[in-house]
């Protein structure tokens, strides 16, 4: 049984023994996968994405979305904009670019499985199962995404397909498509393969699965000047004193970062990376 909780955006999967639930989050309409286990009667467990703690999400702390990028867990993972973990879906654009983002568009719960033309697949009639489709886009490249989770009422499984579009006018390439990837909690889990090759089929392969007070930096990263209210007496004075105690004085900085909020910034704002059309991913501001 496949049902949407339209209040709480939240759709929930359910075979005999199992639920699998995908929300719905934020502004942007990200979609992020909530629950994957034992059958729960709950329509909504959307609190286990934990968008409600730090970093929150970007319509509420866009100054942390690329800890969001990184943490929130996607259903169907993306690349080259913030999510530094393994994704299912690779680009790259003629332009060079990789980055990608998906966002929620719409959705269609159906009787029966649509059939994977020319791929092999499993098949079912409309009473043996039910299918959620679930439209997703990224606009700025042009590209649509169909995920496709079939649910069979009479065993504890559900299959995924996932089909990509061109709906802009420049052609891209995909480097990776992957069918499914699913973010878990660091628990100790177990990890069943059926490994084997001609006449020697089903091999059972079982193993582990492991897996103070401080100043606001809203702003001036990139401007590499003297804070006189924490060296008073400014930077000779201080190396001073370091080299009469017998050391040497050195100088560490990043010239990777840069606050949008910054001196350099407002007078070189072409000398920060990023992709034109797309919110830049900021990590400190």
């Amino acid at each position: 049984m496949i049902t949407y909780n339209e209040k709480e955006r939240v759709f929930k999967l359910d075979t005999p023994n199992t639920t699998y639930m995908i929300g719905i989050v934020d502004e942007e309409n990200f979609v992020g996968h909530i629950y994957y286990g034992r059958r729960l009667e709950d329509t909504d467990a959307s609190y286990l994405m934990r968008t409600g703690e730090a970093p929150f999400v970007p319509s509420r702390n866009n100054r942390e979305r690329c800890s969001f990028y990184d943490c929130f867990p996607f259903e169907y993972p993306t690349g080259g904009v913030g999510d530094f973990r393994e994704s299912c879906l690779g680009i790259r654009t003629a332009s060079g670019h990789v980055g990608s983002m998906l966002s929620y568009v719409s959705h269609e719960i159906m009787a029966g499985k649509p059939a994977l033309e020319g791929l092999p697949a499993t098949f079912g009639t409309q009473e043996d199962c039910a299918t959620l489709r679930i439209v997703c886009e990224d606009s700025r490249v042009g590209m649509q995404v169909e995920l496709l989770y079939t649910v069979f009422h009479d065993t504890d499984a559900i299959t995924r397909s996932v089909k990509v579009t061109n709906t802009g006018t420049e052609a891209f390439d995909l480097t990776k498509v992957y069918s499914a990837c699913i973010d878990m909690d660091n628990r100790d889990y177990d990890m069943v393969s059926l490994h084997g090759s001609w006449a020697r089929e089903r091999h059972i392969q079982r193993g582990g699965l492991r897996f103070g007070k401080r100043n606001l930096d809203d702003s001036s990263l990139g401007d590499w000047t003297v804070n006189e209210e924490k060296i008073t007496s400014g930077l000779p004075d201080l190396v001073e004193k370091i080299n009469k105690i017998g050391l040497q004085s050195g100088i560490r900085f990043e010239p990777e970062m840069i606050s949008p909020d910054s001196d350099l910034y407002r007078a070189h704002p072409d000398w920060a990376i990023r992709i034109a059309g797309r919110t830049p991913s900021q990590s400190r501001a």
